[in-house]
């Protein structure tokens, strides 16, 4: 089973702000979920989105992708994942806030898209303009 591609907009904005990327996804033939969380606040934002992870992919592997905001909470999901036995096989920063590497996260490959690339590229990360040619690298 291909990982379903998890799309996570900032904290306090909407999934309206993926635009068009969701369809381009499909049709380069993955399986693409859209998060809608409406919540604000950090860390209220990490666990319903979580649980909402949880809710539609059940134990499916999955790779996260996050825009804007989001970047920083990738480690906590990806934890979050992991004690429910379930796998996050990638990480894409598309124009995100790149966490600090800390502890056993990164656990999985990793990819950046957007401008400033630097920090991602002198990690090792996948970098580029073209979302779904770092999906492929990953």
């Amino acid at each position: 089973m291909e990982p379903a591609l998890v799309l996570l907009h900032s904290p306090g904005d909407t999934a309206a702000s993926w635009d068009d990327v969701p369809e381009q996804l499909r049709d380069a033939g993955y399986w693409v979920i859209v998060a809608e969380i409406p919540e604000t606040v950090r860390a209220r934002y990490t666990a319903s989105a979580a649980l909402w992870i949880a809710a539609e992919l059940g134990q499916a592997p999955c790779v996260l992708l996050a825009r804007g905001e989001a970047g920083p909470l990738l480690p906590d999901l990806a934890l979050a994942r992991r004690t429910r036995g379930a796998r996050v096989t990638g990480y894409v920063f598309v124009e995100a806030s790149v966490p600090v590497a800390a502890g056993d996260w990164p656990d999985a490959p990793c990819g950046y898209v957007g401008p400033n690339p630097q920090l991602a590229a002198s990690r090792g990360w996948a970098t580029g303009d073209d979302l779904v040619a770092v999906l492929g690298i990953l």
